[in-house]
């Protein structure tokens, strides 16, 4: 089985709209990659991603953060669940520096599952690369890792959290677990991702994701899309953060493509390309439509690929999850060379 990518952000987009819900902000005061990310003050409620149930899969992020405050008081680091159901929680305890996993319906009916003082994770003003795998069911799984070291790691029967798998992750309080979030001051949250590893197991996730945005600054190969203002498509669809009805392009048939030069991107040493991942926000204006929005990417040198349709909301402009593609157009690893002939963007399709 292929792992696919169902969701990411990077907080680059300055556009809280990526996320289900939060009570987070953009900051530049620390990032991981890139200028921006999402900042979780005190007190406050962290961030949360909604997806369709994943009963295998895992959710990858990085965290910044100076240890909880208040003595006795715990900061909830990750926790995933069936949206409004019991859950699986990492918690970071104030007066011991520990680790703590937890299982319940609310923090007061939790039961604890593991105790583990972690020296990476006390590292306070750093980036931590996290992440959590799971798979539900009598054969299920649990782990949670920092920076490749499995600090939580249990196999178990957990049809308790769900019969359906995983339908929400999310960083600090929220919903029926009434964990404190007590970080002192703030917590940074950067380079998130969610991915369906339906088949692969628990063997581990790769380190060192980092997710750099390239946005369109050029002409491309193709501007079939009918621009609401202006002539130049690509000025359209440039901005940061997206600014809805105000520019934009438009489609109303099959088969146009719009596509964009980006912006350069020096890859730095030691590092390698995984994915290209074109991006769309974008809505229907008619609700019975069924025209959608299929990503490309293009080079000069190699062609062109195509990804897989989606029908974008009707009324609402949100995110599409786009297609992960791994290799360039025709085949073969991106190399650092690739990225300054690349192009994306999307083709209109029938759906």
């Amino acid at each position: 089985m292929a792992i696919t990518r169902v969701w990411q952000a990077g907080a680059e987009f300055q556009d809280l709209a990526e996320l289900t819900y939060s009570e987070a902000t953009i900051s530049s005061t620390k990032a991981r990659t890139g200028t921006y990310s999402f900042r979780v003050a005190q007190g406050f409620d962290g961030p949360y991603k909604d997806i369709d149930a994943l009963v295998e899969g895992r959710y990858g992020f990085a965290i910044n953060h100076n240890g909880p405050t208040h003595l006795a008081d715990t900061a909830a680091v990750v926790a995933i669940a069936n949206a409004g159901g019991p859950v699986y929680v990492v918690e970071h305890v104030y007066n011991t520096g520990a680790l703590v996993l937890m299982k319940g319906p609310t923090h007061a009916s939790g039961t604890p599952l593991g105790t583990v003082t972690s020296a990476t994770f006390n590292q306070t003003d750093t980036w931590l690369e996290c992440s959590v795998q799971w798979k539900i069911g009598a054969s299920g799984y649990f782990v949670f890792r920092v920076n490749g070291e499995a600090i939580f790691s249990r196999s178990e029967d957990n049809t308790w959290l769900s019969s359906t798998g995983v339908s929400r992750v999310w960083n600090g309080r929220y919903d029926a677990w009434y964990s404190n979030n007590y970080w002192a001051n703030y917590a940074y949250l950067d380079d998130m991702y969610i991915d369906n590893t339906a088949g692969e197991g628990s063997a581990g996730v790769p380190s060192g994701i980092y997710l750099e945005l390239l946005r369109p600054n050029g002409a491309g190969a193709a501007a079939d899309f009918t621009p609401n203002t202006g002539t130049v498509n690509y000025e359209n669809v440039d901005e940061s953060p997206p600014d809805g009805d105000t520019t934009y392009n438009q489609s109303d048939a099959a088969d146009e493509y719009d596509i964009y030069d980006l912006t350069s991107f020096v890859l730095p040493v030691g590092r390698t390309i995984n994915a290209v991942i074109p991006v769309a926000y974008a809505k229907r204006l008619d609700a019975g439509g069924t025209i959608g929005l299929t990503p490309v990417v293009y080079h000069a040198s190699y062609g062109t690929a195509e990804g897989t349709a989606e029908l974008p909301n009707s009324g609402d402009y949100a995110y599409l999850k786009g297609d992960r593609f791994t290799t360039r157009p025709g085949g073969g690893a991106w190399g650092s060379a690739d990225i300054a002939g690349l192009q994306a963007g999307y083709k209109s399709e029938g759906v």
